[in-house]
């Protein structure tokens, strides 16, 4: 489902594979920024 609102498009996932597969692909990205990425940090703090 897409919904537009403003400049923003919102999308709903709709199973937990697609939630699992969008996670995945955002630890990726903190990992190719380099520093320490925040899921790696205890108290999630941002540096």
């Amino acid at each position: 489902m897409r919904m537009n609102a403003g400049t923003r498009v919102l999308y709903r996932l709709e199973n937990e594979h697609a939630r699992q597969l969008v996670a995945d692909a955002i630890f990726q990205a903190e990992h190719a920024l380099g520093g320490q990425p925040a899921h790696h940090r205890l108290d999630g703090a941002k540096q």
